[in-house]
């Protein structure tokens, strides 16, 4: 879902051009669809002068809300660690329950700010998460195994 600052409303999905006043967001376009900066006054690809209007800054409170979101997801993590590090200091059943319970709002969050990312963002942090859990359970794999040959 995009904002749009000049009309004001919300566009859903992820369209180039705000389906109520037709500005672009933070980039002009030219009528073949290449991306210019806010401020060029000729396409940088094709030269054409006949280029979109952007539809203005990005709105204070859609900064903020990112800015808020981030400092959420750095306050999980952080209870998140402690929650752990609680939970192997003192193995009692109210730690067990806090770790859980901090785990789950870091994925919950960790979710919600995945999904609000843009596609291509999306895409890489999808690369780094396939390639960050190959790597890990090649470790816990390899744990395991080495248990199970000390078991035998």
């Amino acid at each position: 879902m995009r904002y749009c600052p000049n009309c004001r409303r919300f566009n859903p999905g992820h369209p180039m051009i705000c389906h109520f006043c037709g500005r672009t967001w933070y980039v002009r376009l030219c009528p073949r669809g290449h991306e210019n900066p806010p401020n060029a006054q000729y396409c940088g690809a094709c030269g054409s002068v006949d280029l979109s209007t952007p539809a203005g800054r990005r709105p204070i409170f859609i900064i903020a809300f990112k800015v808020c979101l981030w400092l959420i997801l750095i306050l999980f993590v952080f209870g998140f660690i402690i929650g752990f590090l609680n939970f192997l200091n003192s193995p009692k059943p109210a730690a067990f329950y806090s770790f859980i319970i901090s785990m789950t709002l870091l994925f919950i969050v960790l979710w919600f700010s995945i999904s609000v990312l843009p596609g291509t963002a999306r895409r890489i942090v999808g690369k780094v998460g396939r390639t960050t859990n190959r790597f890990v359970f090649m470790i816990v794999g390899r744990i395991f195994r080495g248990l199970w040959e000390l078991m035998k």
